[in-house]
């Protein structure tokens, strides 16, 4: 198996170049979190070098269905590349099913930590449409209270393996009680999606290694 090393290259999306939003009161979310094309990945590495595989995310073709409004689930499986007999290719890590309406904003829906899926009624909302500095919003469920922080725009420089010129919008979810995968901070790119994922507990972050979109790119979802 290739080393990580030479993977590390980013086909962008056209729409992604230069992603600047004009000057308005709040950030238009909807652009952060892209559910469009066919087949679109993304792979990520720990900065933790001891965690011996690669986090692979799929948009799965199936779409659901939660208040008239569609849910779109990504897979985050393992890439293994170290020679560690515990790590299997393709298994679960967790997966998050999430969805991007006006005029309401982003949710996630649901999770899957590797022990079934779960669903979230009301789903956690993870911002408003147009989301305001340092302004949280606040969701109850699952017996939690959940609060999501947009932490407004930053270079991509600490965030994402490769070097490129994007501006990284930051969203830190948390809860009074942690609920893995959901409560993280997370780092997004327009028209690119989660670029990076820090979850509530550990000390490394997942960072964008590679990414794609093969047709049907058009920002429409």
């Amino acid at each position: 198996m290739p080393s990580w090393k030479s993977m590390i290259a980013l086909p962008l999306l056209a729409a992604c170049a230069g992603s600047q939003f004009p000057p308005r009161a709040g950030t238009e979310t909807e652009l952060l979190f892209p559910f469009d094309g066919d087949d679109r990945f993304w792979e990520y590495k720990a900065t933790d070098d001891n965690v011996p595989y690669l986090l692979k995310g799929s948009l799965l073709t199936e779409v659901g269905k939660y208040d008239g409004q569609n849910v779109y689930t990504i897979n985050y499986v393992k890439d293994c590349f170290q020679n560690d007999p515990n790590c299997f290719d393709d298994d679960l890590v967790f997966s998050l099913s999430m969805s991007n309406y006006s005029p309401q904003g982003v949710f996630i829906n649901g999770y899957d930590d590797g022990f079934g899926p779960v669903t979230l009624d009301p789903p956690v909302q993870v911002a408003l449409r147009e989301a305001l500095l340092n302004d949280p919003v606040e969701t109850t469920t699952a017996g939690r209270v959940f609060e999501s922080t947009f932490l407004g725009n930053t270079s991509c420089e600490d965030h994402v393996l490769a070097r490129v010129q994007w501006d990284c919008y930051g969203f830190e979810v948390t809860a009074d009680a942690d609920l893995y995968p959901v409560t993280q901070t997370m780092y997004a790119v327009a028209a690119q999606g989660i670029v990076s994922m820090q979850f509530a507990g550990d000390d490394y972050e997942w960072q964008l290694a590679s990414s794609g979109c093969e047709t049907n790119c058009d920002g429409v979802w």
